[in-house]
């Protein structure tokens, strides 16, 4: 297996979710369509694909994602800063979804803490059948009412 390759197998594996949905997703692939013209031939299109999603996956720094790119034809400045700008974006928000992540959990065992405190603090709830318990009384002692549908049907004639 080509060692770039692996790398980039493993750098994918332990990418938390949302850079893989990002890897996984057209995302990138539409990016690439938007920044290069119709008329760009297709291997610098494939090699901008994979420096952008070694890129988004750590696998280069920028200096090196710039050689690159002047190495397959994109020395524009304002293309480069489109890249990076993208590049953040994608990033900035994959960071930011897992700290909400990490926060929310807190937040939830926070509550689930307080709810089971105020849990203990509640009296038992009273229903008929502990209270006739409490005072002794079984069902077996007296005949309780039955009824069938079609008696009370017939009382009501």
């Amino acid at each position: 297996m080509n060692d770039s390759f692996s790398k980039f197998l493993a750098a994918y594996s332990d990418a938390p979710q949302n850079i893989k949905d990002l890897i996984d997703s057209e995302e990138i692939g539409i990016f690439v369509d938007t920044l290069l013209t119709n008329n760009t031939p297709v291997p610098p299109k494939q090699k901008l694909l994979v420096i952008l999603s070694n890129r988004v996956l750590d696998l280069l720094p920028d200096s090196q994602m710039i050689s690159q790119l002047e190495e397959i034809g994109l020395s524009q400045p304002e293309k480069i800063a489109q890249i990076k700008n993208f590049i953040s974006l994608k990033t900035a928000a994959v960071t930011t979804d897992n700290s909400i992540l990490e926060s929310t959990k807190t937040d939830v065992a926070n509550e689930i803490a307080e709810t089971e405190a105020a849990m203990e603090k509640i009296s038992p709830i009273r229903t008929m059948a502990g209270d006739s318990k409490q005072i002794g009384y079984s069902s077996t002692t007296e005949p309780t009412y039955t009824s069938t549908q079609s008696a009370i049907i017939n009382e009501t004639k």
